[in-house]
């Protein structure tokens, strides 16, 4: 697993702590700042491919395909993105809109993603409301490939009571204005 650009390494200090999982950091801009033994940086000549590529609020900052074709490129064939980003079915043409200013360049729509995923090879995705994030799976992903996907998030579902994940073939479209 890894965080790509994952900052300060947030997640990665609450996996440790509360957890005892190690997740390695790649942040190209920050890494230097925080190097205090609790976090794993990875340096950008040593990323290789994951199982799991998580990636929190960036894709709203990129205006080059190629950058995101590069956080693609570290996932396995039979691997997993997480993504946390808003997507909307269509984007305000307010432009007093909250989610507009100088950093967030860059919108995705429900349709925008299914068409990411469908070129990048992912099949099926589940998506958490309440962490506002999707998890896209490779179409050679052991869970895709035996159909077990759709009972694990039943089970979870049911486990807690209440429709905590959402899951698709496709891009889990769940903002729908």
């Amino acid at each position: 697993m890894i965080d790509y650009a994952g900052g300060i390494g947030s997640l990665a200090r609450i996996l440790k702590h509360y957890y005892h999982i190690h997740l390695p950091v790649f942040e190209k801009y920050m890494d230097s700042l925080f190097q205090d033994g609790i976090v794993s940086y990875v340096k950008e000549q040593d990323l290789a491919r994951y199982s799991v590529v998580f990636n929190s609020a960036m894709f709203e900052h990129i205006t080059k395909r190629e950058h995101l074709e590069h956080i693609n490129s570290l996932v396995k064939d039979d691997g997993m993105l997480i993504i946390h980003t808003l997507v909307r079915q269509n984007i305000p043409k307010n432009p007093k809109w909250f989610y507009i200013n100088p950093v967030h360049c860059a919108f995705h729509t429900n349709d925008s993603m299914q068409i990411l995923m469908q070129q990048w090879g992912y099949t099926h995705s589940l998506y958490s409301p309440i962490s506002k994030s999707w998890v896209w799976f490779k179409r050679d992903n052991k869970n895709v490939k035996n159909g077990t996907l759709p009972q694990f998030v039943d089970k979870i579902n049911y486990e807690l009571q209440m429709k905590y994940l959402y899951f698709k073939e496709g891009f889990v479209d769940y903002w729908v204005d």
